[in-house]
């Protein structure tokens, strides 16, 4: 019986947290390399929260120092796919050590992105990164997905 007991509580608990588990969202913002501050980071993820409700798109920035041997695709690929992005999204990745970027579109953002609106993309701001202007940089690419 006591068994009993401690089974249902258990399963009591699990049923509880389950829930706040489904609706919890992933972080939109990971600034490994230290480009931006804390105010530009949290302005930054409650714009990619606004459009990720306004679209239904994971929208991932991030940076890092250095993305060692992978190549930048691979490298955005596995992140956003090992860090429990939905199947639908895009992440947008700046390597310093490299100086590359790279966007990564799966589900609904791969079929809904041409190359040509990806590139577009891309161009946007792409002053800013030169001129260690990373967060108006991440912005403008924000407001740019349709």
């Amino acid at each position: 019986m006591k068994k009993r007991i401690i089974l249902y509580t258990l399963m009591l608990l699990l049923l509880i947290h389950l829930p706040l588990a489904a609706f919890a969202v992933p972080v939109c913002v990971h600034d490994n390399a230290g480009l931006m501050s804390e105010s530009e980071i949290q302005q930054l993820e409650t714009l990619a929260e606004e459009i990720s409700g306004e679209t239904g798109l994971d929208l991932v920035i991030l940076t890092v120092d250095t993305i060692g041997s992978y190549t930048p695709r691979n490298y955005a690929d596995d992140y956003y796919d090992m860090n429990g992005y939905s199947d639908n999204g895009i992440i947008f990745m700046l390597a310093m050590q490299e100086r590359e970027w790279y966007i990564s579109t799966c589900g609904d953002a791969f079929h809904g992105l041409s190359d040509k609106e990806i590139d577009a993309i891309l161009d946007i701001g792409l002053s800013y990164f030169s001129d260690g202007a990373y967060y108006e940089r991440f912005n403008s690419i924000l407001y740019s997905v349709p």
